[in-house]
């Protein structure tokens, strides 16, 4: 059999495609890529686009990272749970939902009100005035004196009264403009709910712990490059508390309307144990102090 000439027409037939393509190269191939451009677009815009705005992407962030560990606590004498034992303010005391400072609570603390000693968070501050917050529950009483001490609690460095909300929320209490925590010094703090004003050992009583500290120019720089929103995270990562909360609690104050911020605060107390108050309504700022003459 003679295959030269099924060779030569084969070959023939090769060459005249080449030829075609090398001339019109957008015979075959436009179409395909006309085509493949048409079902990309097609299947493109037949998924949502995965492009987030920049507050979104930034509340995305929080909502991933905002958790806190607790770092440090101190114990202290003759306080359960935080409060003192005084029942002025309460007509069923062992039953009553009681104040408690807005500090993390480790995890083998959590429902120890039978004992006799209970740790306080000992939490470290950037600020020279840090805010500090309480949960305050309907109480009928709207009076409390707020204080700070040294550490050893033998020099009462200030004391005001503050006005309470009638129903159950989470206050925030500020320093005078006069008093400024000094670095590497530890304070004690309190709030005392006025129940019974002749007899003080039996109102309900509040504490803390705080320690004011230099950051690191690492965070310094963070904080600096970082939006509003995206500062609680890293105060969080960073292990400072009373900042985590405050930057926190501006964001509510600045947005009240944001339903994100409310879940990224419930969330927040829910990692350290203070689910109780995680749902509780914020209380409004405290208004700004004017400087002594």
């Amino acid at each position: 059999m003679d295959i030269f000439p099924l060779s030569r027409a084969f070959s023939l037939g090769f060459c005249l495609v080449t030829g075609m393509l090398t001339v019109f190269p957008n015979i075959a191939l436009g179409a395909t890529t006309t085509a493949g451009r048409s079902v990309l677009s097609h299947r493109e815009s037949s998924f949502p686009s995965t492009q987030v705005s920049p507050a979104a992407a930034s509340s995305r962030r929080v909502a991933q990272r905002l958790n806190f560990s607790v770092r440090n606590v101190r114990s202290s004498p003759s306080r359960i749970g935080g409060f003192a034992r005084g029942d002025a303010c309460f007509s069923n005391p062992q039953d009553a939902q009681r104040p408690m400072a807005l500090l993390p609570v480790p995890a083998n603390e959590t429902g120890s009100q039978e004992l006799e000693t209970q740790a306080i968070g000992l939490m470290n501050t950037l600020e020279d005035r840090p805010t500090f917050f309480v949960y305050v529950p309907a109480m009928g009483v709207q009076k409390g004196e707020f204080t700070l001490w040294s550490d050893d609690q033998t020099e009462l460095l200030t004391e005001k009264t503050v006005t309470l909300p009638e129903q159950a929320g989470v206050v925030a209490l500020t320093l005078p403009e006069e008093i400024v925590l000094e670095p590497g010094d530890t304070y004690y703090w309190t709030l005392e709910v006025l129940c019974n004003e002749d007899d003080r050992s039996r109102n309900a009583f509040v504490e803390g712990l705080v320690q004011r500290v230099t950051p690191d120019t690492a965070l310094v720089e963070q904080l600096q490059q970082a939006l509003p929103r995206d500062r609680p995270a890293l105060y969080a990562d960073a292990g400072y508390w009373y900042e985590t909360l405050s930057s926190l609690a501006q964001l509510r104050y600045e947005n009240p309307a944001d339903t994100s911020l409310q879940a990224e605060w419930e969330n927040l107390l829910d990692s350290v144990n203070l689910d109780t108050a995680a749902d509780a309504p914020l209380a409004p700022p405290p208004p700004s102090e004017p400087a002594p003459q």
